[in-house]
């Protein structure tokens, strides 16, 4: 077996990269939602400029992740299925 075998994709690393991405962006815009919403008079705004957004690029970034990790299952499965096939036969 070679050493990059379990090398991560191009795709996956892609995917990693969004997932990552939408972390980042989830906290930069929770700081700067949360310094806005401190200087609103009403609390039920807060609630749809700050959580939603959070929550919904939160939930994009663990959707990112299962897939790059998903992805990787996959292939790295599939992989050793061929090469069992070619031992035997």
């Amino acid at each position: 077996m070679t050493i990059n075998t379990y090398a991560l994709s191009r795709t996956e690393r892609v995917w990693l990269l969004f997932g990552v991405t939408m972390l980042v962006s989830a906290a930069f815009y929770g700081s700067l939602a949360a310094r806005a919403v401190r200087a609103m008079l009403r609390p039920e705004l807060a609630l749809f400029l700050l959580d939603f957004p959070v929550l919904l690029l939160i939930s994009l970034c663990a959707g990112f992740f299962l897939s790059a990790a998903g992805h990787y299952v996959v292939r790295i499965l599939l992989k050793e299925k061929v090469m069992r096939r070619t031992k035997h036969g």
